[in-house]
């Protein structure tokens, strides 16, 4: 577990793995660069059975004007608030950018954790719980990436 006070993590679990726990903010950094200039720049939307994807929709996007479209480089994650319990959450390995809806939050992960496994967490069960119990809203679940961040990550070694 994550000890504040010294700054140290404290190993969980039994004989056989050993589990680490860390407040996932001390892993990931929100990104909020916007489509200023209007760039010519792929748009995407990241859906929970396909993850960051092009076909959801259809022919054109809602609007013409992208300047406030977020930018999403290769290698980011990116997520809708509202479906995010659902599991549309992805990270971004098509493209050197993409742009995503105003609505998603976009977030770099640090250099000291594996993407594809952040990735397996937040889609997992566990994930999605821990997920579940911080987003809030009242018609629908929101979940803001400063909740994320309070969030446990687990890390298992062998």
């Amino acid at each position: 577990m994550y000890n504040e006070e010294d700054n140290k993590l404290r190993f969980v679990g039994d004989d056989r793995m050993a589990r680490i726990r860390v407040p996932l903010g001390k892993f990931i950094k929100e990104y909020s660069e916007r489509n200023k200039g209007n760039e010519d720049i792929p748009v995407y939307s990241v859906t929970n059975s396909q993850g960051f994807c092009t076909e959801y929709f259809g022919k054109e996007v809602a609007s013409q004007d992208k300047t406030t479209y977020k930018i999403v480089p290769q290698g980011y994650f990116a997520y809708n608030p509202s479906r995010i319990n659902v599991g549309s959450v992805d990270w971004q390995r098509y493209e050197k950018r993409v742009i995503v809806s105003p609505l998603y939050n976009v977030f770099s992960v640090s250099e000291g954790i594996d993407r594809q496994y952040l990735y397996y967490f937040l889609r997992s069960d566990l994930g999605r719980q821990m997920i579940k119990a911080k987003a809030s809203g009242s018609v629908r679940d929101n979940l803001k990436l400063d909740m994320l961040k309070e969030n446990d990550y687990s890390r298992y070694f062998l």
